[in-house]
């Protein structure tokens, strides 16, 4: 099933990119600032801090216009080192995972003086790749099968064009949130929640 997904969404957004009038590549940071942790975890994070992790996003996309401004823009996202950690009587755990999101989004876009603003909405489709891992400075480090084999979300965002020769600057902005706990061998850990800081190159077709 995972396959089937992944070869589906794959297929469709080279589908849009014949009608794209815009491919863009994005790089940037994720912080796990709205994560949440499920109650599973609630003997281990009683009394802890909550550690917001840092992780990074690489993207892919293509921008498809319906008008002059409503558009579509699917898009490939691998998202790295997604989670969650705690502190507690000066110990750390991170619990983290990877994986590749298939965002599927429509926006609107308006001209301002320096390029174009866009905002943006839509559902995500993550799929966790590998194992759920697990380094702790109380216990010895561990790695967990992820029961979560798709994990459906949504994404909403603000993006700024800057013009420039053959193309645009981006630079984008958004908050990705998970409608399901990310599970591992029976256990909920957390919920994601995560904003996204990101800059790019968008290629006018």
């Amino acid at each position: 099933m995972k396959k089937f997904i992944i070869f589906f969404v794959i297929g469709s957004f080279l589908t849009c990119n014949i009608f794209a009038t815009g491919l863009g590549i994005r790089g940037g940071l994720l912080f796990s600032a709205g994560s949440n942790w499920n109650s599973d975890m609630d003997a281990a994070t009683s009394g802890s801090d909550k550690k917001i992790m840092i992780g990074g996003d690489i993207a892919a996309y293509a921008k498809v216009p319906i008008n002059k401004n409503v558009f579509l823009q699917p898009e490939i996202n691998l998202m790295i080192h997604n989670g969650l950690g705690f502190t507690k009587n000066s110990k750390t755990t991170e619990i983290t995972y990877n994986s590749v999101d298939f965002p599927v989004l429509a926006g609107y876009q308006m001209p301002v003086p320096f390029g174009i603003m866009n905002f943006m909405g839509g559902l995500n489709i993550s799929l966790p790749l590998g194992k759920l891992q697990y380094k702790s400075d109380v216990y010895d480090d561990d790695s967990k099968k992820i029961d979560s084999n798709i994990i459906l979300g949504g994404v909403l965002g603000v993006a700024a064009n800057f013009k420039v020769s053959g193309g645009l600057i981006v630079v984008d902005g958004r908050y990705v949130f998970d409608f399901s706990d990310m599970k591992a061998e029976g256990t909920k850990y957390y919920t994601r929640r995560c904003f996204v800081i990101s800059a790019g190159y968008q290629y006018h077709l």
